[in-house]
C-alpha cells in the first residue's frame, strides 16, 4: 500500500531505453498539439494550456506546433495530448489537483483532474480544479526551460535549439499541499500554475468570516436589530470594530446554518464556518447564559460544533471548515472530539498553535491560514520573511500532516520580495530543494545579465531579516502591538550602511540590465523602501534629541517620501500598474503614505500634515513655551492619524505669569461658544515636589473646574499612563470671551494651588490639553511619542520655562 501511494504521489521520472523523442528542433517538429472535442467550461482552459505550449516552443526555438482538437489531428502525426481526449486509454486522476504526465507510443498525454467547482466564477481559473492544464506546466517547465516568475500569464523562454524528452517516462503526482491560495490574491493562471498557487476551489472560503455574510448588516439592521449584538446596552454599537451578532438567537443560529448549506449546495465540498473579525461577544442577557459557558471562547466552540453535527445531518459527505482564530486560537476545553465532518483552519498556523492542538480529535484533519504576507502587519509594505523561515514553516506543516494553506495577503511586493514568493512555492512542490539554487535560479531568469548584482542585493536582503526573526508577527504578543513596534523594527533591519549597499547593488542591475520591468519594478520597490527608512530614521532621531534641527529634518524627509510616492502611477484611490504588474498589491494610496493598515499604519510621523505643520511650526515633542511669548498651536493626542479638525479648527495657547499666578489662554478662532458646550480644558505642571493637573471647561450649568495630584506615574503604573486623583481646591477663575476672531478660555491658576511661586529661571514640565467631547477629538501641546501601549497617550510634557 506505502509503494502504492508513493507511485501516486511522488514525482516518477523513468528513462528505461536511454532513448529520446525530438519534439521541435531547427524550426522542425513531427507534433502538433491535440484537444478534447466538444465545448464546454473547461475547454477554453484546454486551449489556453494548448497555446501556452505552442508559443513556449516557438520562443525557445521558432517551431510552430499548431494547435487543434482532436476530431481534426492529421493522419500520422505524433501529438501532445492535453486534457481527456478519447486516445487516452487511462482514467482520469480524481485527486485535488493530481496530474499525470506520460508517452505513449511517441505520444505524450498531459492530463489531470479537471472540475468545475464554482459556478458563479466559471470564467475565472480559481473556480476550477485544473490538474490537465498543471500537468501542462510541469511540462513546459521541465522540457521547455519554460518559468513565470512575475504575475501575470507572461511565459519566460530561454533559446532552446532542440526541445527532447525521455523515450520513456512519466509523472505521475498529488501535491502534497492541496492548496495553496488566498481570494482575490491571484497572480493569474499561469503564474499560479508554474508557482504551485493552487486554488481551492472546492472550498467556499470566505477569507476568514463566515458570519459576517450569513447575516448581511444592510439586510438585517433595520427589521431585525434583535440579530445583532448589544455593547453598552446599544444593538448595533458604532464602536464596534466590525459587525457582531447575537448568538444566542435562534434565527441567527438558523441563518449561520443556512449559510453553511447554501454554499455546499453550490456544489462545493467543504465550507468555512468561522466568526467576526474583532469578535465582541453579545452583552444581552441570554447570551450571558448561553450553553451554560461563561467563557465566550468556549460558547462559539460548542456554537459551531453544534452547526456541524446538523450539517453532516443534512449533508451527509460534507465538509465544514471551522476557523481556530482569535477567541477561538485555542482548543475547546469542554470537549476534545470533533463531528466527523470537521477540518480545523489554524490560524495562525504556528509551532505554538499546533502543539495545543494534539489533545484534540479532528477527522478531518488541519489546514494552515498564515500571515506571511500583507500590508497590515508591522512591516507594511516592507520585506517580512526570511527565506530560512519559510523553509521551516514548510517543515512543520510536513511534520503535523497540515495540507492546505490560505494565505491571508500575498504579492503585494513582487520586486523586493518576489524570491521570498519563489522559494516559498517551489519548496511545497519538493522539500528538497536547496534555497541557494532556487535564488540563483530566480536570479538568472528574472534578472539576467544582472543576475550576479541580485543574489547580492536578495542575500543581504535575506540576512537582514534573519535578524529579526524572533519578531514574527504574532497578534498575541502586546509587544508586538506597541505603536513604536513598527519604526523601531524597520529601522533595526535597514541601518544606513545596509541601505547604502542594497543600493550599491540596485544601481550596478541597472547598469547591466535596467530596461528589464523586473529591474524597474525593483527600484519603485527600493526607493519607497529608502524614503520610508528615511523618515523613520529622521524620526527617531527627533525622538532622541526633540531639537528644533532634527524636527526641521524629519519634514524634510516626510516630504521627500511624499514626493516619491505621488509619481507612482496611481488613480484617485488606489494604485496602479507597470506594464501589467499591479503595485503594492493595488493598495489604497492614502495606505501607502500611511506605511500600511491595521498594525501597518505608522501614524506618527507617516499619518502627520508635514506642510502644516512647518508652516505653523507645530513641533509636536520637545516643546518650550515662556511667559508673555509667542502663542503655540495645539497638536493632537494620541499616536492616531491627524484629524482635519485639529488643522481647520486649530486651538491656540498663550501664557502669562506673575508671582502669585499662571494664567493660560485656549483661542479658538474657529468656533463659537455654542460649539465648545461639553469641552474640557486640563493644564499639567511637573515639579520636583509633585505633579498636578488643573482641568476647567463649559457646560450649560456654566464654568467648572477641579484639581487633580499626581498619585503614580505611567512607569510606576505598568506603563497604563500617569494616574491623577482629584482633591479639594478652590474653583478656578475661567473667564471666556467669544466675537469675530473666535472664542477663548482664559484660566487662572494661583502659584499655591501648584507647587508654590517658582523660582527664578526654573523650568517645569508642562503640557496643555483640549478635550472635545462632541467631537472625541482631544488637542494637547506636547505629544507623547514613545507609547507602549495605548492607554499613556498623556505621560510625556514639554517644558515651561520660567525666564524673567
Amino acid at each position: 500500500m506505502k509503494n502504492l501511494l508513493a507511485i501516486l504521489c511522488v514525482l516518477l521520472w523513468s528513462a528505461i531505453s536511454g532513448a529520446e523523442l525530438t519534439i521541435a528542433e531547427n524550426g522542425k517538429s513531427d507534433y502538433e498539439i491535440v484537444l478534447p472535442d466538444g465545448n464546454n467550461e473547461l475547454s477554453p482552459f484546454y486551449a489556453e494550456a494548448g497555446r501556452m505550449i505552442s508559443d513556449s516552443i516557438r520562443s525557445a526555438n521558432g517551431t510552430i506546433l499548431p494547435v487543434i482538437q482532436e476530431s481534426r489531428r492529421s493522419p500520422g502525426k505524433k501529438a501532445i495530448f492535453i486534457g481527456p481526449v478519447k486516445a487516452l486509454k487511462d482514467c482520469m486522476p480524481s485527486g485535488y489537483w493530481e496530474y499525470r504526465i506520460k508517452n505513449q507510443n511517441g505520444n505524450i498525454y498531459l492530463y489531470g483532474t479537471d472540475h468545475l467547482w464554482n459556478k458563479k466564477r466559471e470564467k475565472k481559473h480559481d473556480a476550477f480544479v485544473l490538474g490537465s492544464c498543471k500537468a501542462a506546466a510541469v511540462f513546459a517547465e521541465h522540457f521547455i526551460g519554460a518559468a513565470v516568475l512575475l504575475p501575470g500569464d507572461k511565459v519566460s523562454v530561454l533559446p532552446r535549439k532542440k526541445i527532447t524528452v525521455p523515450a520513456d517516462f512519466q509523472i505521475q503526482k498529488k501535491p502534497y499541499f492541496q492548496y495553496n491560495f488566498s481570494v482575490s490574491r491571484s497572480g493569474g493562471l499561469w503564474y499560479d500554475l508554474y508557482n504551485s498557487r493552487l486554488p481551492h476551489s472546492w472550498y467556499a472560503s470566505y477569507g476568514g468570516h463566515s458570519h459576517n455574510f450569513a447575516i448581511l448588516r444592510d439586510k438585517y439592521a433595520k427589521t431585525h436589530p434583535e440579530y445583532f449584538a448589544m455593547s453598552h446596552g446599544k444593538r448595533l454599537h458604532p464602536r464596534l470594530y466590525s459587525t457582531q451578532y447575537c448568538l444566542s438567537n435562534p434565527e441567527v443560529q438558523k441563518l449561520i446554518l443556512q449559510n453553511v448549506i447554501e454554499r455546499l449546495d453550490q456544489g462545493f465540498e467543504s465550507a468555512q464556518l468561522a466568526q467576526s473579525d474583532g469578535f465582541h461577544w453579545c452583552e444581552c442577557e441570554t447570551c450571558a447564559k448561553l450553553f451554560g459557558e461563561s467563557d465566550s471562547s468556549e460558547k462559539l466552540w460548542i456554537l459551531h460544533r453544534d452547526i456541524a453535527v446538523k450539517v453532516a445531518k443534512l449533508r451527509p459527505g460534507k465538509k465544514v471548515c471551522i476557523l481556530a482564530y482569535g477567541p477561538t486560537v485555542y482548543p475547546p476545553k469542554t470537549f476534545d472530539t470533533f463531528p466527523e465532518n470537521v477540518i480545523i483552519e489554524l490560524a495562525p498556523a504556528t509551532e505554538k498553535q499546533i502543539a495545543q492542538w494534539k489533545r484534540v480529535k479532528v477527522p478531518g484533519g488541519f489546514s494552515a491560514y498564515i500571515y506571511n504576507w500583507g500590508w497590515y502587519q508591522s512591516s507594511g509594505f516592507t520585506p517580512k520573511m526570511s527565506f530560512r523561515q519559510l523553509q521551516k514553516q514548510l517543515q512543520l506543516f510536513r511534520k503535523n500532516n497540515i495540507r492546505g494553506i490560505y494565505t491571508c495577503g500575498f504579492g503585494e511586493l513582487p520586486g523586493l520580495e518576489g524570491p521570498a514568493y519563489f522559494i516559498w512555492n517551489k519548496l511545497q512542490e519538493d522539500e528538497q530543494k536547496q534555497i541557494t539554487d532556487l535564488l540563483d535560479f530566480y536570479c538568472k531568469r528574472t534578472f539576467g545579465m544582472a543576475a550576479d548584482s541580485a543574489v547580492q542585493f536578495y542575500t543581504l536582503l535575506d540576512r537582514q531579516l534573519q535578524k529579526t526573526e524572533d519578531e514574527v508577527e504574532d497578534f498575541t504578543n502586546p509587544a508586538m502591538l506597541r505603536p513604536e513596534h513598527q519604526s523601531k523594527l524597520i529601522c533595526r533591519r535597514y541601518p544606513p550602511e545596509v541601505m547604502e549597499q542594497l543600493e550599491d547593488y540596485l544601481k550596478k542591475m541597472e547598469i547591466n540590465a535596467g530596461n528589464l520591468l523586473s529591474v524597474r519594478i525593483l527600484r519603485l520597490e527600493f526607493d519607497y523602501l529608502k524614503t520610508t527608512v528615511n523618515a523613520l530614521m529622521a524620526y527617531r532621531n527627533f525622538l532622541d534629541s526633540r531639537t528644533d534641527e532634527n524636527f526641521a529634518e524629519l519634514l524634510d524627509t516626510l516630504e521627500k517620501r511624499e514626493h516619491m510616492i505621488g509619481e507612482l502611477p496611481h488613480n484617485q484611490h488606489s494604485l496602479g500598474y507597470l506594464e501589467g504588474i499591479r503595485l503594492f498589491g493595488g493598495a489604497k494610496f492614502t495606505e501607502l503614505l500611511a506605511g500600511g493598515r491595521l498594525y501597518g499604519k505608522v501614524s506618527s510621523p507617516f499619518c502627520w500634515d508635514w506642510r502644516w505643520m512647518r508652516q505653523n511650526q507645530v513641533k509636536p515633542a520637545g516643546r518650550r513655551i515662556i511667559p508673555n511669548n509667542h502663542p503655540q498651536m495645539l497638536f493632537q493626542q494620541g499616536l492616531h492619524p491627524l484629524s482635519k479638525e485639529i488643522t481647520s479648527k486649530p486651538t491656540i495657547i498663550s501664557c502669562t505669569a506673575d508671582d502669585r499666578n499662571f494664567q493660560i489662554v485656549f483661542s479658538m478662532p474657529e468656533e463659537s461658544e455654542k460649539q465648545l458646550m461639553n469641552n474640557g480644558f486640563h493644564v499639567y505642571f511637573f515639579r520636583k515636589n509633585g505633579g498636578w493637573r488643573v482641568s476647567a471647561g463649559l457646560s450649560i450649568k456654566g464654568p467648572w473646574s477641579y484639581l487633580s495630584r499626581l498619585e503614580k506615574t505611567s512607569a510606576e503604573n505598568n506603563e497604563k499612563g500617569n494616574v491623577f486623583k482629584q482633591i479639594h481646591a478652590p474653583a478656578y477663575t475661567v473667564r471666556t470671551t467669544s466675537g469675530k476672531q473666535g472664542f477663548t478660555a482664559k484660566l487662572t491658576i494661583p502659584w499655591k494651588t501648584v507647587g508654590g511661586t517658582p523660582a527664578p529661571c526654573e523650568k517645569i514640565g508642562f503640557n496643555a490639553v483640549r478635550i472635545n467631547k462632541n467631537t472625541g477629538i482631544a488637542y494637547v501641546w506636547e505629544q507623547t511619542q514613545k507609547q507602549e501601549n495605548y492607554s499613556n497617550r498623556l505621560d510625556e510634557y514639554g517644558t515651561l520655562n520660567m525666564d524673567r
